[in-house]
């Protein structure tokens, strides 16, 4: 009857991925202990994702009064919901993009500098 909550995993190993021809992405977990900060993931992911929905109801009911007001639909009932969210997640998709996009540019300035 071992507590698992005190288990120790062995320490993972700094790996190496590929980005492209010019630049590689070093991904790497800090070292074990006690302490899991991927713990309560799950809750942090349902929390986020409920944020996420509430966000796109907002964002689609003023999307949705803005073209009803233009005339471009009869009422916001008629606008296709479907069209609207992708349009919201894709912009959602290149956010992120770009913010990897930025670290890894950071990133790769802080090696230079230290080297």
């Amino acid at each position: 009857m071992g507590n698992e909550a005190n288990t120790i995993r062995p320490e993972r190993k700094l790996r190496e991925i590929p980005w492209n021809s010019s630049r590689t992405v070093f991904l790497f977990s800090a070292r074990t202990s006690v302490f899991d900060p991927f713990e309560d993931a799950g809750e942090k992911v349902n929390r986020k994702s409920n944020e996420l929905i509430e966000e796109f109801h907002e964002h689609f009911q003023e999307f949705a009064e803005g073209i009803v007001a233009e005339g471009r639909e009869p009422n916001i009932e008629s606008v296709d919901r479907n069209k609207v969210f992708q349009g919201w997640a894709i912009q959602k998709i290149a956010g992120l993009q770009l913010l990897v996009m930025d670290l890894i540019e950071w990133r790769e300035r802080e090696i230079s500098r230290r080297n």
